[in-house]
């Protein structure tokens, strides 16, 4: 028979010994984490509460939000409606004024030729300043 040796069984010890340090230490961490989630469930009940406190808090504002919404879309329409009247009686108003327009427009242009000849003619006649002799410059 063959023999074990002994650097095997230190080796093997060792790591028996290590891995039991671990398992104790790993069962304390867990005995902590365990008592500290037992310390957390009334400040978590609390941070539920003040949750769906907000969620409240969020649905009421998106309701409000909606009738904002909707209160503006029929203000448009209403001022849409209101514009495209306003620019149909503009429209109306101009086609029923084009046509006497359209006598009128020779006669001002008329007015407007005899004006200046006027003012040309009341310039032409007017006395002339005298001019002004030139400066040099330096």
């Amino acid at each position: 028979m063959t023999e074990i040796p002994i650097w095997w069984l230190v080796v093997s010890a060792l790591f028996f010994v290590v891995n039991l340090v671990v398992l104790v230490v790993l069962a304390v961490i867990g005995l902590r984490v365990v008592k500290m989630l037992e310390e957390s469930k009334p400040q978590l009940a609390e941070l539920n509460v003040k949750v769906n406190k907000l969620v409240d808090t969020v649905q009421s504002t998106a309701v409000k939000v909606d009738d904002v919404a909707s209160s503006v879309r029929e203000t448009t329409r209403s001022v849409g409606t209101k514009a495209s009247n306003a620019a149909g009686v503009f429209e109306n108003a101009s086609m029923a004024a084009a046509p006497i327009l359209s006598k009128i427009v020779p006669g001002i242009n008329i007015a407007m030729v005899a004006l200046k000849v006027f003012k040309a003619f009341q310039a032409s006649r007017a006395p002339k300043a005298p001019k002004l002799p030139k400066v040099a410059k330096k």
